[in-house]
């Protein structure tokens, strides 16, 4: 359980994210088609594809933020885009099973699976499952699978644009 300074300096970098995020002016489009890595506010491990892997069904880990294009994602429509692999970060066959592991998946039209919102907490919201993307338990393991988990206020679903 996070004390209220803990829940405060999240919700604090969580906002700053927001702002980064919206107010991201029309010269810097070229930096964001190369993608931003998203770090997780409590692990502060980046959203990851699994040694580069282009494969599809491939579940997306958290890892040590790096410079690698296997940590960079591009936010465009609703759907979250590899950088490396050109493929969707995406929840397997729409599962509204909680902890499903996400995975990549080549992108589809009209595929809610693949749609993400970036709400006001900074977490990222599945469409089709209402779910929020999550580090189980905060664990600060590399290679940790991403999961999908019923939103709450926990900073395991925080997800920060660096």
């Amino acid at each position: 359980m996070l004390t209220s300074p803990q829940r405060l300096l999240a919700l604090t970098a969580a906002a700053a994210a927001v702002v980064s995020l919206t107010a991201l002016p029309a010269s810097a489009s070229s930096s964001a088609s190369a993608g931003s890595r998203l770090a997780n506010a409590a692990t502060g491990m980046c959203l990851a594809v699994g040694r580069s892997e282009v494969r599809a069904g491939k579940k997306v880990i958290q890892w040590p933020c790096s410079d690698n294009k296997d940590q960079k994602w591009i936010y465009n429509h609703g759907r979250l885009t590899n950088a490396k692999t050109g493929m969707c970060l995406a929840v397997p066959r729409a599962s509204a099973r909680k902890a499903e592991g996400v995975i990549q998946w080549p992108c589809t039209d009209g595929g809610s699976e693949q749609e993400w919102t970036y709400d006001g907490m900074q977490r990222m919201r599945n469409q089709a499952t209402g779910m929020c993307l999550a580090v189980g338990k905060a664990e600060r393991r590399p290679g940790k699978v991403v999961i999908q988990w019923p939103c709450g206020e926990q900073t395991d679903q925080v997800w920060l644009r660096r």
